[in-house]
């Protein structure tokens, strides 16, 4: 799969996050965002996505929220088929070039064992700044990661 423009736009339509969600917890065991959670992080959180082209079908989303002076990314993934396409980082470049013109830090955490989502939170410029030993189901550790000031 190719996406050569994708589009990043603010999500309300429930069914799309909730068919995204729903591939998500087949294909990603241990995923633990279910179909029925897309009305509440549409309720209670800011939620990014990247769609296909020419469809209400999502690609790849971000759901944040303010947390002090800082925003939260609270949940994110990419559809396995649409990995490899620069997507999350797109996302991930998107809501920098928004946010930390306002002096906000972007704070989210990732599994010590996801050594793919590392590489691109590396290469965008987050760093560890602490850990959660054992905190994941498999007993990996929960790395806390910034961006920003």
């Amino acid at each position: 799969m190719s996406i050569s423009t994708p589009k990043v736009l603010e999500l309300s339509h429930r069914p799309s996050l909730e068919a995204l969600l729903t591939g998500l917890e087949a294909d990603l065991p241990g995923w633990t965002w279910k179909a029925g959670d897309a009305s509440m992080l549409l309720n209670h959180w800011h939620v990014l996505g990247v769609f296909a082209p020419n469809s209400t079908r999502i690609l790849a989303f971000l759901a944040y929220r303010p947390c002090g002076d800082a925003l939260e990314v609270g949940a994110l993934a990419t559809l396995p088929e649409a990995r490899g396409e620069g997507l999350m980082s797109g996302l991930l470049r998107y809501l920098k070039s928004r946010l930390l013109l306002r002096g906000q830090e972007i704070w989210l955490e990732v599994s010590s064992a996801n050594g793919a989502a590392r590489r691109v939170y590396d290469a965008l410029g987050f760093r560890v700044v602490g850990a959660r030993p054992s905190y994941y189901r498999d007993g990996s550790t929960a790395l806390l990661m910034t961006l920003g000031e």
